[in-house]
């Protein structure tokens, strides 16, 4: 009856044993929860900088010109879902550098994934933690006839 008794006991306990492991070991490979908002807050961000950038050569295209402040987007008929921060609602930053040139900024969470591998500069939005900028320079979009 013992024997018995502590054979389940043990059972139990490694049962349990291995779903907390289980669980850790979720939590190594995914993140944990906060690390998990604060990618999606970051990968928000990012794509609103590029919804933001092809506002601006949209903008150029039809005005020749770069908007002195993001109050020159309201009343436009081009998509830019936010032109503030996810998390905190501040505006980006946007600041007009030359006849066809900017430059974006955004606080960001974390390091971007991309910048850790081999070819870092392939993409144009790859970014440490905390404040980061980008140079952008309008790119015209084609206009059919």
């Amino acid at each position: 009856m013992i024997k018995s008794f502590f054979q389940s006991f043990l059972f139990i306990c490694l049962v349990i044993g291995v779903v907390v492991l289980s669980v850790a070991y979720a939590v190594f490979l995914v993140g944990s929860p906060a690390e998990q908002r604060a990618l999606q807050l970051d990968q928000r961000r990012v794509s609103d900088l590029q919804q933001i950038a092809s506002a601006l050569d949209i903008y150029w295209q039809r005005n020749q010109r770069l908007p002195q402040s993001f109050d020159e987007f309201k009343n436009q008929d081009f998509y830019v879902q936010s032109i503030g921060d996810p998390e905190t609602g501040v505006p980006y930053e946007y600041r007009v550098t030359g006849e066809k040139t900017y430059e974006l900024c955004a606080v960001f969470a974390r390091e971007s994934y991309a910048k850790s591998l081999v070819r870092p500069f392939a993409d144009p939005w790859v970014h440490q933690g905390g404040r980061a900028c980008f140079q952008k320079e309008v790119t015209p979009r084609f206009q059919p006839l």
